[in-house]
């Protein structure tokens, strides 16, 4: 979770794995609170690395074997390029960049390829970190000497 100012916060959150048992604790709490049932959201779990590692996640608390751990802002930034669901993740991607300090898109593909090395960032992210970065050289060509972002990610149908 990073500290920011927003007008508009989620409703839900969002979790990669979930028991029987801790959804229908989630269901209690909810009904408890006046919250919408789907207020414990397992729909994340499509945006998962395969890749990350232990140290990509905080942990925010442990009570016996459950623990709720948060991941932090580079994974987020990856999970949030190969969702690129447009208005829905753009304000989540610039706060990522600036928390980040993501300053190129190369730096940006560099991220996502850590996580995704297989995957290809999302057509309305990638066109979100062009319009920010306003990069006019490909980040897949090499230079005059061929050195340059190694072209095996797959990203935007390079091969």
């Amino acid at each position: 979770m990073l500290p920011v100012e927003r007008e508009a916060l989620t409703n839900d959150v969002d979790v990669l794995h979930s028991s029987a048992e801790i959804q229908a604790s989630a269901r209690r709490v909810g009904a408890a609170k006046r919250w919408p049932e789907t207020w414990l959201n397992d729909a994340a779990k499509m945006w998962t690395s395969h890749y990350d590692r232990d140290d990509d996640w905080e942990i925010r608390f442990t009570r016996g074997d459950f623990s709720v751990r948060v991941a932090q802002p580079l994974l987020l930034l990856a999970m949030k390029l190969l969702a690129g669901r447009g208005q829905r993740d753009a304000m989540d991607i610039d706060l990522l960049l600036e928390e980040c300090r993501i300053g190129s898109l190369s730096d940006a593909v560099a991220v996502f390829d850590k996580y995704y090395p297989t995957e290809r960032i999302a057509p309305k992210a990638l066109s979100q970190l062009h319009e920010r970065f306003a990069r006019t050289e490909d980040p897949w060509e090499g230079s005059a000497n061929g050195e340059g972002i190694e072209k095996s990610s797959g990203i935007c149908g390079r091969a």
